[in-house]
């Protein structure tokens, strides 16, 4: 197996509609090339990771230069991504985080993977672009923002496999080379891409995606005439918990320790016709005896009145607000399982 380290300059993306879902946390971009689409039967032949901050990019690589060299390089991958919080992808939900968990449970590893920030997931779901690109490739992404005199390589996925066969055969320098610059210029367009997230309903893309919060990484959220229920996943220190809906607590939880899942129940109330509500500042004082501060965040938003958070109105979920309030519940119950 081979490393590759490279670092140079690359301003970090900010923005607030970002920092409300992962201030914070470390984002790395995460690419992999493989010899085909299968898992079961094809191997990983490169990974790429890169992280960006105070603008120095660091882009990392574990190339495989034999099939033997497979399990080396997924232990290596897993390794760098335990500095990461999120890793950014591109499709990665339906295919690099899969296939890198496959492959890693070939070999008898336990992969610890961090939350998957899928922008393909976002673009085609979340927005209008295809409308102007006609197709949703990262190349389309990448010419749609501006970034393509930014990228170097001229091949596709389809010709670093057939390279990579040629490579396994008869290796050389130039072979390597130009398959290591395809998986490079990958992970750093996708970082200069990443502000395409400006362009979608990224608030929707999260109720529906999850995000992290506290201990917790969201998984399902369902908003219904009866109330909001949650599914989490809680990523370390998980316990058995039950909670049932008392005066002071009007909702339900429950935990388990064998697979870290929670669940949560808060029932709603129905107001106005068509306004379901739910009464979130006693719902976090159960949590905080001073939620005066959360609560001050919460009341420069429309949805939110005299402690009652509007989580639906004439069949419109308030996905920003109803997305704030779970991620400071979760980051509560984090604190307060630990007290």
């Amino acid at each position: 197996m081979k490393r590759f380290l490279d670092e140079f300059e690359l301003d970090e993306f900010r923005s607030r509609v970002l920092d409300t879902y992962f201030s914070g946390c470390t984002i790395c971009s995460y690419d992999i090339e493989t010899t085909g689409l299968f898992p079961r039967s094809d191997r990983i032949m490169l990974t790429g990771l890169l992280t960006v901050k105070d603008g120095r990019a660091s882009a990392r690589q574990f190339f495989s230069e034999s099939p033997g060299d497979e399990k080396a390089v997924i232990e290596a991958t897993l390794n760098a991504l335990k500095d990461a919080d999120v890793i950014l992808t591109y499709n990665g939900r339906s295919f690099d985080t899969p296939f890198t968990i496959a492959r890693a449970e070939h070999y008898g590893i336990e992969p610890v993977m961090p939350y998957d920030l899928d922008l393909f997931t976002v673009v085609s779901g979340y927005s209008e672009i295809k409308r102007f690109t006609g197709s949703l490739s990262q190349k389309s992404i990448e010419k749609f923002m501006g970034k393509t005199p930014s990228r170097d390589d001229r091949i596709d996925g389809r010709e670093s496999i057939r390279l990579y066969e040629q490579y396994l055969s008869n290796p050389s320098y130039a072979l390597e080379k130009t398959i290591m610059l395809h998986n490079h210029d990958d992970i750093c367009q996708l970082y200069r891409i990443f502000p395409v997230i400006r362009q979608t309903d990224f608030h929707r893309a999260m109720f529906r995606m999850g995000f992290p919060a506290g201990e917790y990484t969201i998984k399902k959220i369902s908003v219904s005439r009866s109330g909001l229920s949650v599914t989490a996943l809680r990523r370390k220190n998980s316990v058995d918990y039950i909670s049932f809906p008392t005066e002071d607590k009007p909702y339900s939880i429950r935990s388990s320790s064998s697979d870290g899942i929670t669940e949560l129940d808060i029932p709603g109330e129905i107001i106005n016709g068509d306004v379901l509500v739910i009464d979130v500042k006693k719902i976090l004082g159960s949590l905080d005896k001073d939620p005066a501060g959360i609560l001050d965040e919460l009341s420069r938003y429309p949805s939110y009145s005299s402690g009652y958070l509007i989580l639906k109105n004439n069949g419109r979920i308030n996905y920003f607000e109803t997305n704030i309030f779970i991620r400071k519940f979760f980051e509560l119950l984090t604190l307060s399982l630990h007290d």
